[in-house]
């Protein structure tokens, strides 16, 4: 049974990082990609970086998914 997750799990990251690959750089594209990677790492879905509550992980999602970076932080 554990294989069969495994298999499933890697079948749907393959899928994800595919799909991200083919769609143009856009928010609205980003976000649900992205989102997916986040909520499988935090066990949480991002917060706005406005948030009392946010963390650097926040922070970094929103940049990453708007392609914000400044100079020095690229």
């Amino acid at each position: 049974m554990e294989k069969k997750y495994r298999k499933l799990r890697r079948a749907v990251w393959e899928t994800i990082y595919r799909v991200s690959l083919i769609t143009p750089n856009f928010y609205v594209l980003n976000y649900p990609i992205a989102a997916a990677g986040f909520f499988n790492g935090n066990n949480r879905f991002p917060r706005r970086v406005s948030s009392q509550s946010a963390t650097i992980n926040d922070f970094i999602f929103d940049r990453m998914i708007r392609n914000r970076w400044g100079y020095l932080e690229k």
